[in-house]
Order: structure tokens, then C-alpha cells, then sequence
């Protein structure tokens, strides 16, 4: 079983390629490990965790004992998504939803701006 970040047939995120999710099919192949079995540790692997935060700032001085600070932070400049695997558990096994996607790691690009004046 192939698994990544792919498109069902309802352009919704999904954990397997268009191809093996039909009917039964990858919830055939795919199964967790029985008790007493060694089994395999992590069976779904996402794409992993990406993110670049930046910051910018000037420091204006006013006085010798004054200053003004300009602050510009941004998390996530690329606002690139990952999705979060660790959703797609056992109660997604047997359903017709299985391998959607229901959550992200990542957030959305947000940005702040903050001003500072030290005495």
C-alpha cells in the first residue's frame, strides 16, 4: 500500500493514492498487528513537519536613554500544509473514510507586528 498526501475522487486530502481505494481494497491489504505479534512500528508515515518562521525588526533610538522597536514576525512564510497521520487510527480501519485526512500539523501563515517603546 502506497501511502502520501494524495486526492480521493472528492478532491479531499487522503492518506492512499485514487487508485488503491477502492471497495475493501486498501483495508484489505492494510491491517494492524495482532496481539503477540512484533508488527512493524509507525505503519502510516506522513510527509513530515515543515515549517519557516521569520522575523524582522529596527530598533529606533529617540534619546540616549529612549527607544522605539518595530517588530514583524511571520510563522509558517511558506504557509505550506502537512498533514497529520496520527488521525487515521483504528476507528478509520473499517469505515469507507479511510485514510482522509481530519487534521493538519501545520497552521495557516500567520503574522504579527509589535512596537516597543523602552525608557
Amino acid at each position: 500500500v502506497t501511502t502520501g498526501a494524495y486526492t480521493d475522487a472528492n478532491q479531499q486530502p487522503n492518506a492512499f493514492k485514487e487508485s488503491e481505494t477502492g471497495t475493501g481494497s486498501v483495508a484489505g491489504q492494510f491491517r494492524y498487528s495482532y496481539p503477540g505479534e512484533s508488527g512493524q512500528r509507525n505503519n502510516l508515515r506522513g510527509p513530515g513537519y515543515f515549517g519557516i518562521d521569520l522575523s524582522l525588526g529596527k530598533t529606533f533610538a529617540i534619546t540616549e536613554r529612549q527607544a522605539l522597536r518595530f517588530q514583524w514576525d511571520t510563522y509558517n512564510i511558506t504557509n505550506s500544509v502537512r498533514f497529520d497521520v496520527g488521525t487515521i487510527s483504528n476507528y478509520l480501519l473499517y469505515s469507507a473514510t479511510l485514510g482522509e485526512y481530519s487534521q493538519t500539523l501545520t497552521h495557516p501563515r500567520i503574522m504579527q507586528f509589535g512596537l516597543r517603546y523602552s525608557f
